[in-house]
């Protein structure tokens, strides 16, 4: 029997809220003097989620570093569920030739869930800012929903193939 779905919500609610801090951290900084920001969406547009999935990239004024970077998107199970979500990354690796190249890889973390289900997941997200102008890159997640003896009860995922985003740069 596969996990209910009040279950696969509160994952999605639970990896909702790990990602607060690091949201409210971003937020209370003073204007972002020091930093650019990109604002765009994904090529995933699901009902969940009123439109296209929204992405935010800051990054360090002489484009060196990626400092936040937030993304929603929808994960669908075998189950036949959908779950809206969305990730934030506070830690990406950088590479600098002539532009910003980043990546990221999430170890594998594990929830605890009601009724003795847990979920394993990992998130992996790749991509290059233009000088002052535009980025693109692609996200993917992979959840594996575990009954109360560790077997596999479910596997959400963003899809076969990794979310493509586009941004541009936002000047105030």
């Amino acid at each position: 029997m596969g996990p209910s779905k009040r279950t696969i919500l509160l994952l999605a609610a639970l990896a909702g809220l790990a990602a607060l801090p690091a949201r409210a951290a971003a937020a209370s900084s003073p204007a972002h003097a020091s930093s650019f920001t990109f604002r765009g969406s994904t090529d995933q547009c699901p009902a969940q989620l009123g439109g296209c999935g929204k992405v935010v990239i800051r990054v360090s004024r002489r484009l060196e570093r990626v400092s936040f970077f937030s993304i929603q998107y929808v994960l669908d199970c075998q189950s036949g569920r959908t779950l809206a979500a969305d990730s934030a990354f506070t830690s990406v690796t950088t590479v600098t030739r002539g532009g910003l190249k980043f990546e990221g890889t999430s170890a594998p973390f594990t929830i605890t869930l009601q009724d003795g289900f847990t979920g394993n997941a990992t998130a992996d997200l790749h991509g290059t800012l233009h000088r002052n102008t535009s980025g693109r890159g692609a996200f993917a997640e992979d959840v594996t929903v575990l009954d109360g003896q560790g077997q596999p009860a479910d596997r959400c995922t963003t899809g076969d193939k990794p979310i493509a985003w586009r941004v541009k740069l936002r000047r105030r």
